[in-house]
């Protein structure tokens, strides 16, 4: 289990049989983490970072992050970054960079996951809820 500590500008991986820290990585204000095949993505607040799950190496570094109130989650197809007043985008995992980006035309944050073939991203203030289809 993975868990991102803004506060303490860290990221830990937690064995659930014993709740004890079996790894921890210091990266500056991490916010969310998500799974793709190969790859564990941390949204912090000014960037995206991808680490391997073996080595625990940073292996990319992309600008924009979810700031404090957006989201991330990821499948084997891309990573999206939910960000308050700025476009969902889409990070492509083959090439570690921004591929698509969706003007929502909302300014609040939101959070985003990705099910039954479509985006799901919300924004709070704005009370809305969009669904970007995949297919």
């Amino acid at each position: 289990m993975w868990v991102a500590c803004a506060l303490d500008d860290v990221v830990l991986r937690i064995d659930p049989a014993n709740s004890t820290v079996i790894d921890r990585l210091e990266l500056t204000e991490p916010h969310r983490v998500a799974f793709s095949e190969g790859a564990i993505w941390v949204g912090a607040a000014s960037s995206v970072v991808r680490i391997d799950p073996e080595s625990l190496d940073v292996v990319a570094t992309i600008e924009g992050g979810v700031g404090r109130d957006g989201g991330l989650t990821a499948d084997d197809d891309g990573v999206w970054v939910r960000r308050a007043a700025t476009p969902l985008v889409r990070i492509d995992p083959a090439t570690n960079e921004v591929t698509d980006e969706l003007d929502l035309g909302v300014t609040s944050g939101g959070d985003v996951l990705v099910a039954h073939g479509a985006v799901w991203t919300t924004a709070y203030d704005d009370q809305a809820l969009f669904r970007i289809d995949l297919r």
